[in-house]
């Protein structure tokens, strides 16, 4: 899988919480993030305003939030965890700890989240 074809699923599956994510989609999703953010920060002294730097990023946030936390969700899943792990995004340094649990290796076939996606038979609707 190349980065691009991790944002297709991540953006692909927009919002969905069943199944699994391979740590390519996780990652590529979230590295789409980090440039487009240096991006509109570097950016930042051609703006016209603030405001309006302000607003891009909001923009993007929302843009974003949704994908993130089902591509999170869908990722603790292939590690063998529960979904339910992601709030830990709202604790002190949890996000680090998230870091952490999308590095597990994935579990193997046949578990109670699906399919291993990284299997040829796998299903990637």
């Amino acid at each position: 899988m190349t980065l691009l074809d991790g944002w297709a699923y991540a953006f692909g599956k927009f919002g969905r919480l069943d199944g699994r994510a391979r740590r390519t989609e996780y990652f590529s999703l979230y590295l789409l993030q980090v440039f487009w953010y240096f991006a509109v920060l570097l950016t930042r002294p051609l703006a016209f305003s603030e405001v309006a730097v302000a607003l891009i990023l909001l923009a993007s946030g929302l843009v974003f939030v949704v994908p993130s936390i089902s591509v999170t969700v869908r990722r603790l899943h292939d590690a063998g965890l529960s979904g339910w792990f992601t709030i830990l995004f709202f604790v002190p340094f949890g996000a680090f700890v998230l870091f952490l649990m999308a590095l597990i290796p994935p579990q193997p076939a046949g578990d109670r989240y699906g399919p291993d996606p990284r299997e040829d038979g796998a299903e990637w609707s």
